[in-house]
């Protein structure tokens, strides 16, 4: 997966991680009480049949965060890459 850097509005800026091969978007969110890095098994499988994004929530940075901030910047990120409908995964607890 290659890494990039996005900064929001709010100056907070968030790594992302990219798998790009195929025409097919897939955006992978972690939770809560979780990382980005526990859902790189499931992205490593996914990426041969998926466009894999994932990234490392706000509340990484910043130490809060609220939904609505995470809502926007899932929207700034489609945005940014150009994302035609992509499918979302995650859970949190």
């Amino acid at each position: 997966m290659e890494q990039f850097s996005t900064t929001y509005a709010d100056n907070v800026t968030a790594d992302i991680w990219v798998s790009k091969k195929t025409n097919k978007d897939v955006i992978i969110l972690h939770g809560w009480t979780g990382g980005y890095n526990d859902w790189e098994p499931l992205a490593e499988v996914l990426s041969n049949d998926f466009n894999i994004y994932i990234w490392k929530a706000r509340a990484y940075y910043t130490k809060t965060a609220t939904i609505s901030q995470l809502a926007s910047d899932i929207a700034f990120n489609i945005e940014k890459f150009n994302l035609n409908k992509p499918s979302l995964v995650g859970h949190s607890m």
